[in-house]
């Protein structure tokens, strides 16, 4: 049975107010340091979150000696990302390439994804699909016609 609170002292109101709302000493501290642990495990697993990256499907050299790549992604989340424009780009470091796809996706399906863009590059070029923060070029060697890839 609860009283009326204009009349009960501090002591009747520990066991009649829910124990977050009593400012105890001892409760303030256990709170304050439940919050603050609460925001460091947050900070640490939102760092290590599963972002979308792009994967160079397959490469294949042309008859007149340049370079047709294809590009995938993969989203390991279960939910479809979107990106804003300008987050997904191509970034062309040396040489000369030509984008054969109508535009960069900015919209990322869950799971793997292949045959989404194409590029067509010569031998000397380094290019770059950047997704948010996950970088992967493709850049032939000389030694083989195959493109080296870094993700």
């Amino acid at each position: 049975m609860r009283k009326h609170l204009g009349f009960v002292s501090k002591s009747a109101l520990v066991f009649t107010l829910p124990a977050f709302m009593v400012l105890e000493t001892n409760g303030v501290w256990v709170w304050l340091t439940s919050v603050l642990i609460i925001g460091i495990l947050y900070a640490i697993l939102s760092r290590h979150r599963k972002e979308v990256r792009a994967v160079v499907d397959k490469v294949e050299r042309m008859p007149d000696g340049t370079y047709l790549v294809t590009w995938g992604y993969l989203n390991p989340t279960s939910e479809p990302v979107r990106v804003q424009h300008g987050e997904s780009c191509l970034l062309v470091h040396s040489g000369t390439a030509l984008l054969l796809s109508k535009d960069i996706p900015i919209h990322f399906a869950a799971g793997r994804h292949r045959n989404v863009i194409q590029t067509v590059v010569k031998e000397d070029t380094r290019i770059e699909w950047i997704i948010g923060k996950q970088h992967t070029s493709a850049q032939p060697r000389e030694t083989t016609p195959r493109f080296q890839m870094n993700t």
